[in-house]
């Protein structure tokens, strides 16, 4: 049977199509293609003490406000607490970390607040070294009192929190020195310390306030300026920054643009200078049709899926998670959503220690044709007590990615009886639900933080981890996750890994569409950039000017 591609796909590609046709070209050569992100090292390098300067083709020019835009307002100031670059992009340019990453030589950890570091022979103690001199935007004084308050709040609430559970405790000895003790050595740390997510936030309003919500006060590049609710966020240069002579630019202007078609249209157009694209139906489009520009993908950075609530009826007989399990046709999913770019692949890339694509080809789920697959579910259904089929939703952001991916759902599970209605909602409402897990399935896309096993295992597997939709709680796959988290030997660590990819994929809780990249685009004015190690590394925009 052949997937029918979504009608709302169709007609947007269409309208994106006159779209593009309509915006004439700049007249700008294109800029050279920036390189693909590398992952993380495992093993920290010496500290430098500054990220790798990028020969400059162009003398650097002052001033400007950079554009961007992202999919919708922020709903908050917190970075701790948010999940989504709805709330990173907006504020990151504003905060600093204790290191960063590099962002000329992608996936090198590099200092920031802290110039330098040293981790201890047994790989438990890491000492971090305080630049002196640094404030506030509101100009009280930075010191390492400020830092245990942040790294705690991150591995409470904040997306790079599931790579800092081997955290034990952290200590500020004297105003200039911060010390991370670890509770067995962890080769990922570093590398999540380096997260746009884990700034750190002054601590003299944390005691007062509680929170950041409403706050925006940081020691970065950038300070905050105003906020047009429903329309644009605007930072400004930080005068006082501590790096002489950043940012070139004068501020950064991020839009709320809905519609992704009408974010491109401003790229084209010249109203925004950096664009996130969300939708792989767009990106092929864009690249015929803007040359001037450049169109960059972080391969393999996210993936699709279905979440069902294990904790919940119908979903707790794993009869009937096993029925949706075989019924989604992957491959078609890979043609119809993702454009053919994405991958087939399980819980976990193979490169991890995951299943090779190979293996998963010749199993039920994942084989084709289909045939056999969907009569296993049926009668799965029916030993259930679910002969005559059954009714649920399916809750899902009001984007043109998630829609299509929501009514592939729903034609797909109809072959075997389940009616699936949508349940599209706000961004405000969806990151509230999503978080009290008040939906009756979910359909998503999911990113890593950091390309390495704790950013889908601690997050996404374990007990109570912040993106575990299905609610999945089982005392082995815990353990075996911790036992990955501490092995240092690389090919028994994957060892490991191999053996959670298996467990997981007998739960079927959770149905994986496929794996696919994410992609930024940006206009030839932007100059230095690169594109981050990650997707949710953050923009902080010191380096970077504009050819006004």
């Amino acid at each position: 049977m052949q997937t029918r591609k979504p009608l709302a796909v169709v007609s947007y590609l269409a309208v994106l199509g006159l779209l593009l046709a309509s915006c004439a070209p700049a007249a700008a050569p294109p800029p050279t293609t920036a390189p693909a992100a590398a992952p993380p090292a495992s093993t920290p390098a010496p500290a430098a003490l500054s990220p790798t300067p990028k020969p400059a083709a162009e003398q650097p020019k002052r001033g400007g406000v950079l554009n961007r835009s992202i999919s919708a307002d922020t709903p908050s100031y917190d970075i701790h607490q948010g999940s989504g670059l709805i709330h990173l992009a907006p504020i990151g340019p504003a905060y600093n970390g204790l290191v960063q990453y590099d962002p000329f030589q992608p996936g090198t950890v590099v200092p920031d607040l802290a110039e330098k570091w040293a981790i201890s022979g047994d790989g438990l103690t890491y000492t971090f070294n305080l630049r002196k001199g640094v404030k506030w935007h509101d100009g009280t004084p930075f010191s390492s009192a400020d830092v245990p308050l942040s790294i705690e709040r991150v591995k409470k609430h904040g997306s790079a929190g599931p790579g800092l559970v081997a955290i034990k405790t952290v200590e500020a000895p004297d105003d200039a020195t911060v010390k991370i003790m670890l509770s067995y050595p962890s080769a990922s740390v570093l590398n999540y310390v380096a997260l746009a997510w884990a700034v750190i936030m002054p601590k003299h309003i944390l005691d007062k306030k509680g929170n950041m919500k409403e706050d925006v006060v940081g020691t970065g590049a950038f300070k905050f300026k105003r906020h047009e609710r429903g329309s644009f966020l605007e930072l400004e240069r930080n005068p006082n920054y501590w790096e002489p002579g950043r940012p070139y630019l004068d501020g950064v202007r991020v839009y709320a643009i809905g519609d992704e078609a009408s974010s491109i249209a401003a790229l084209r157009t010249g109203r925004v200078d950096v664009i996130y694209l969300p939708s792989e139906q767009t990106v092929e489009v864009l690249k015929r049709n803007y040359k001037e520009g450049t169109v960059a993908m972080h391969r393999k950075a996210n993936w699709r899926a279905i979440a069902l609530p294990t904790d919940r009826a119908p979903w707790s007989d794993i009869r009937v998670r096993k029925a949706v399990y075989l019924t989604i046709d992957r491959q078609t999913a890979i043609k119809v959503l993702m454009s053919d770019t994405g991958e087939l692949g399980g819980v976990i890339p193979e490169s991890m220690g995951g299943i090779p694509t190979e293996e998963l080809l010749k199993r039920p789920g994942y084989r084709q044709p289909k045939d056999q697959d969907i009569a296993e579910a049926k009668k799965l259904l029916a030993e259930a007590g679910f002969a005559s089929g059954l009714k649920t939703s399916t809750m899902f952001r009001k984007r043109i990615e998630f829609e299509s991916q929501a009514v592939f759902m729903r034609e797909q599970l109809a072959r075997i009886g389940i009616d699936v209605s949508l349940r599209p909602v706000d961004d405000a409402t969806y990151f509230d639900l999503r978080t009290k897990r008040a939906y009756e399935t979910f359909s998503y896309r999911n990113g890593m933080a950091v390309r390495e096993p704790d950013a889908i295992l601690n997050a996404e597997w374990k007990t109570g981890g912040p993106d575990n939709w299905s609610n999945i709680s089982d005392p082995e796959l815990d353990r075996l996750i911790g036992l990955q988290s501490r092995e240092q030997d690389p090919e028994k660590r994957k060892a490991i890994v191999r053996q959670i990819s298996e467990k997981i994929e007998g739960m079927y809780s959770t149905t994986i569409l496929g794996w696919t990249g994410l992609w930024k685009a940006w206009g030839p004015r932007l100059k230095n950039y690169t594109l981050p190690a990650q997707y949710h590394d953050g923009d902080k925009y010191v380096h970077v000017w504009l050819d006004k």
